[in-house]
């Protein structure tokens, strides 16, 4: 069982405003409360993107397992880790790791009837474990809830981890025209001449190697060539709908000072800023101080929906 937390790219403006991207390793069991922090910008693996025969091969190498199986009680919290045998012989480890090769049984006989992942892999949930790339603005409230012993035992490991990883991480700082990239070369584009970085790539194709990295969690593998991120970019950003979740990693500092809040009227926002909280702050989507790539593409959310 694992649970891990990496940062990929961490970056902070001339301001103190920091923005950190992890790659994030836990339990499918605890997805919901993970969900549930909506600053959180984020992409996982799928279960209908993985094949059948794959995704079952991963859950048996390391099957997703409670932290620890707690006591019962009334109430949220458990009383504590528990041992009783089941059918007075299993351990709890034991029957879960029975439970999970069961249901992969199940999904492989649905998927010799040829059914397609998205059934088939369903069955098996609860034995997976997440790979969820998030970017973020804020942590802190997610520290509060999560790395705390009221929580769920698993989500209090991740946020634990999170919180180590976050702690011993030193931010990079940016500046305006410079970009916050994960997964591309070491995480930040800036500009060394004629419109290209050191490494002779644009922003363009900077954005959308690191868009492609980003949506290719869903994969569970890596193509950072630009070849692979133009085609993905194309397919997921450049479509009718727009997939336009994996732009929300990349941003770029707005370095707007205190003499701007409250002054600068709506119209003479710079492009990106999506609205203002009542201290002042801008905001561009769930960002504050940063710039998202998303809220930069046109039509990347439907305002008025046509049936088909």
């Amino acid at each position: 069982m694992t649970v891990s937390a990496n940062v990929l790219t961490d970056s902070v403006d001339i301001y103190g405003n920091r923005i950190t991207t992890f790659e994030l390793i836990f339990p499918r069991i605890v997805l919901a409360e993970f969900l549930t922090h909506r600053l959180f910008s984020r992409n996982s693996s799928s279960s209908r993107a993985i094949p059948v025969k794959r995704m079952n091969e991963l859950i048996l190498e390391d099957i997703a397992y409670p932290i620890h199986f707690g006591k019962n009680q009334s109430g949220m919290q458990d009383a504590g880790e528990h041992s009783e045998l089941i059918k007075g012989k299993y351990t709890p480890k034991e029957w879960w790791k029975l439970a999970v090769e069961n249901m992969v049984e199940f999904s492989n006989a649905f998927d010799e009837a040829g059914y397609h992942k998205q059934i088939c892999n369903r069955i098996v949930e609860f034995g997976q474990h997440m790979k969820i790339v998030m970017t973020t603005t804020h942590m802190d409230n997610w520290f509060n809830l999560r790395n705390h012993s009221d929580a769920d035992p698993t989500i209090h490991a991740l946020a634990l981890c999170t919180y180590e990883a976050y702690k011993e991480s030193t931010p990079r700082i940016l500046n305006k025209g410079e970009w916050h990239t994960p997964y591309y070369e070491d995480g930040v584009w800036s500009e060394q001449a004629d419109g290209l970085d050191q490494y002779g790539v644009s922003l363009d194709d900077a954005l959308k190697i690191s868009t492609s990295c980003c949506a290719q969690a869903s994969y569970r593998r890596l193509d950072a060539s630009i070849e692979k991120a133009r085609d993905i970019f194309s397919k997921l950003i450049e479509s009718t709908p727009a997939h336009a979740s994996p732009t929300e990693h990349q941003a770029t500092p707005m370095e707007l000072d205190e003499e701007w809040k409250f002054t600068v009227p709506f119209y003479s926002w710079d492009e990106g800023i999506t609205h203002v909280d009542k201290s002042g702050e801008a905001w561009s989507g769930n960002f504050k101080a940063w710039i998202q790539h998303r809220q930069l593409i046109p039509n990347h959310v439907c305002e008025k929906y046509v049936p088909e």
